[in-house]
């Protein structure tokens, strides 16, 4: 299932401006039917957050 795309710049802004996990919670909606537990919600805003700081450093 994919609940997101976009440019890496467009990640890492939705990350940084905490709307990763709203968009992912719409399009889950969209997808599943019924909206997403707030741990997972809470994970993925943690774990998006995090991976945006991992591509925004110099290689």
């Amino acid at each position: 299932m994919k609940l997101y795309a976009g440019t890496t710049e467009q990640f890492r802004t939705d990350a940084h401006l905490h709307r990763i996990a709203d968009e992912l919670r719409t399009e889950y909606v969209t997808q599943v039917g019924h909206r997403p537990g707030p741990a997972e919600v809470a994970a993925w805003q943690n774990s998006f957050m995090a991976l945006s700081m991992l591509l925004a450093r110099p290689s």
